[in-house]
């Protein structure tokens, strides 16, 4: 069953997509990707989906987003998400999967707020479950609320180690009603310059990194105050310069 619904800050449409009860984990695997607070399937990437919900009962929690960043060494990570409302919610296992496999395993238990309307933040340092730093490995959160049933958040992507040259991601999700995600990988320490004009040429903002770190990076275009239309995004890593097109749509 689907449960259609626009989210008007975030996506051109959202679905809460619901399985049986019955399903194990492994059967419960969807193609989903996250990218910042957008979900979306690869096979058709104008529909975004937010949540897997395993089982029958309440709306499932609410989340306002879920990511994954950089930690404070070079094989940690921070998940961070945050809860718009939680409904007889127990807790929430961080789960992680490498590459090369299809399976998520639970690294760590959050205890849940239980119920309530005010948004809730968590922030979790995974330190003491170390990842490959060569390697990309995707998260998510299996959600679980007092009477056992469970649901999951859709993955996010952490990559790890040094890029071995610069770059640059498709902006997603691409159409927008508000927000996109672009990817950069910078090899070498250098400068970082993001300019973002509209299809007449003005320039609408801009964003400088002057001695910008080797590492992975998301850049967040917003176009919540910004009009309908087309808008190019230029990137330059160090001397490289690439351009990424947006379409917004309100």
């Amino acid at each position: 069953m689907f449960v259609d619904y626009p989210d008007i800050s975030k996506a051109i449409r959202v679905f809460h997509v619901v399985l049986p009860n019955d399903l194990s984990d492994s059967q419960c695997l969807v193609d989903i990707s996250v990218k910042a607070a957008n979900y979306f399937t690869s096979q058709t990437p104008a529909v975004l989906v937010d949540e897997v919900f395993v089982g029958g009962g309440a709306l499932p929690v609410e989340l306002s987003y879920f990511d994954v960043i950089a930690g404070p060494t070079p094989i940690s990570a921070i998940v961070k998400w945050q809860t718009i409302t939680e409904v007889n919610t127990y807790c929430f296992f961080i789960q992680r999967r490498s590459e090369d496999s299809p399976y998520f395993v639970d690294i760590y238990q959050e205890k849940a707020k239980g119920n309530t309307l005010v948004p809730q933040s968590y922030s979790v340092t995974l330190d003491r479950n170390p990842v490959t730093p060569t390697n990309t490995h995707y998260f998510r959160l299996k959600i679980v609320d007092l009477d056992g049933t469970t649901r999951y958040s859709g993955e996010a992507r952490m990559r790890f180690g040094v890029p071995k040259s610069p770059e640059v991601s498709e902006p997603y999700p691409n159409p927008t009603s508000g927000t996109a995600v672009i990817e950069y990988d910078v090899s070498r320490e250098c400068l970082v310059l993001i300019n973002t004009y509209d299809i007449t040429g003005k320039l609408v903002s801009e964003w400088r990194d002057p001695n910008s770190k080797p590492g992975f990076y998301k850049y967040i275009f917003d176009g919540t105050h910004l009009a309908s239309g087309t808008y190019v995004v230029s990137l330059l890593v160090g001397d490289e310069g690439m351009a990424k097109r947006i379409i917004l749509l309100k």
